[in-house]
Formats: C-alpha cells, sequence, structure tokens
C-alpha cells in the first residue's frame, strides 16, 4: 500500500497530462523534447497553473518544477530505472499514455531496474 504522505496521486497526474494535451497537443506533436517548440513561455506557465491547482486542491505545496519533474517522467524513453524510481516511471507512463499525451508505442521495449 502507497504511503499516505505521497501527494502525487494518479487522479493529480491524468489531470496534468489532460491539460497538457488540451493546451499543447500530444508529445508526439511538440517538436521538441522537453517543451512545445516555440511555446517554452506558455509551457511554464501552464506548469504554474497547474502547481497553483494542485497546491489548492490538496492543501500541499507544489512548484511548477514539481509538476515539470512528472512530466519528465511521462515523456523519457530512458530503459534504465534506478532503485526507487520505478513507480514514478510507471505511474507517469500510465497517466500519459490514458490521457492522450503519449501512445503506447512511446514506451522502450526493454526496462531495467537495479
Amino acid at each position: 500500500m502507497p504511503s499516505p504522505n505521497l501527494k502525487w496521486t494518479q487522479d493529480l497526474r491524468k489531470v496534468m497530462y489532460a491539460r497538457l494535451v488540451m493546451e499543447f497537443g500530444s508529445h508526439n506533436e511538440w517538436g521538441k523534447a522537453s517543451y512545445p517548440d516555440g511555446r517554452k513561455e506558455r509551457y511554464q506557465a501552464v506548469l504554474e497553473e497547474l502547481a497553483k491547482y494542485f497546491a489548492r486542491l490538496t492543501g500541499d505545496e507544489f512548484a511548477w518544477t514539481a509538476v515539470q519533474q512528472q512530466v519528465d517522467w511521462g515523456r523519457t524513453r530512458q530503459e534504465e530505472i534506478r532503485e526507487g524510481h520505478s513507480r514514478q516511471f510507471i505511474l507517469n507512463k500510465a497517466a500519459a499514455i490514458e490521457m492522450g499525451f503519449l501512445a503506447p508505442s512511446a514506451l522502450p521495449s526493454t526496462i531495467l531496474t537495479d
């Protein structure tokens, strides 16, 4: 059972990825890996909006950089996951695929964990 102290829920991840898709389209349409091509400032503003919304919703603090970190887990194609990070990898990929941010074909074919 996950710790009750974990503030990142799957519902928050789904809201995050749905919002990004609504504003910028799926990740394969971005033109850049880290942010939508030509829209870096708007991308950061959306991350800031999400952080404020999540803070109001949960009563926890959320930095926009923490939201960005979750997005990074969803968009990356790393094939080796260090101990303790497999949960973030799996949950973000699942939410990203479910909300249309990623296609299942974006997943690596092999994942190594230690």
